[in-house]
C-alpha cells in the first residue's frame, strides 16, 4: 500500500456554494467546510466567520455526518471522489 496526502486548492474545489450543492450542506456548513479545505483550524474558522468555537464544532460534526465520514482528515478525499474519476497513476 502507499500513503499520500491531498491538499486541495480552493479554486479547484469551487466555492462554499458548490460544497453545499454536492453534499447537501447548509450555507454555514458550506462556509465551514470550505475553510477547512483551506487548512484552517476551528478557532481560526470561528474568528473568520464571527461565530463561537463550539458552533464551528457543531457544524464540523454535521458536515462529517452528511458526507458520511468519521474524521475531518477525510474531507479532501471525499471531495476528490465526487469531483474526479480517480484511478491510480499506473492504471
Amino acid at each position: 500500500t502507499s500513503n499520500f496526502v491531498v491538499r486541495l486548492i480552493p479554486q479547484e474545489v469551487g466555492s462554499s456554494a458548490w460544497l453545499q450543492y454536492k453534499f447537501s450542506l447548509t450555507a454555514r456548513e458550506g462556509d465551514v467546510c470550505y475553510l477547512m479545505l483551506q487548512g484552517h483550524g476551528d478557532k481560526v474558522i470561528a474568528k473568520l466567520l464571527n461565530i463561537s468555537y463550539w458552533t464551528v464544532r457543531t457544524h464540523v460534526a454535521n458536515i462529517l455526518k452528511k458526507i458520511g465520514i468519521t474524521s475531518r482528515n477525510e474531507i479532501g478525499i471525499a471531495v476528490l471522489k465526487t469531483t474526479f474519476s480517480f484511478r491510480p497513476y499506473n492504471q
